[in-house]
């Protein structure tokens, strides 16, 4: 905790911006795609009964559903021990890279304090 203090008084920030994940949810579920006929053959009932009764369907697969709640504060590094000046939570779901959710994550928090004219 000093080595920390000492750089962030050292180097003279007034506030420092954290985020951690608080929750994360990974669900596979079976997606089944619907059923379709084939196309009728209306010559004869026996012709017409065999190609409907029969049912064209793409067998089913699993999807993965990732969900990521990110917690992010604000502190106002003025005093001693840090003050809370801001927090908010964030909900990212199927991210296609770390790197791509942080930067997402980043640019909202960003318009955020900007917002409330925090930075």
């Amino acid at each position: 905790m000093d080595q920390l203090r000492n750089v962030v008084q050292g180097q003279g920030f007034d506030a420092v911006l954290v985020s951690r994940i608080v929750q994360y949810h990974k669900t596979v579920h079976e997606v089944q795609d619907p059923v379709f006929p084939l196309e009728s053959y209306y010559g004869t009932l026996y012709g017409y009964y065999g190609f409907t009764s029969q049912m064209v369907y793409s067998p089913s697969y699993l999807q993965t559903e990732q969900k990521v709640q990110v917690e992010t504060n604000l502190y106002a590094t003025t005093t001693p021990e840090g003050v809370l000046v801001w927090t908010g939570t964030s909900d990212t779901t199927n991210p296609r890279s770390v790197n791509d959710a942080i930067n997402a994550i980043a640019k909202l928090v960003a318009q955020e304090l900007q917002k409330q004219n925090l930075i």
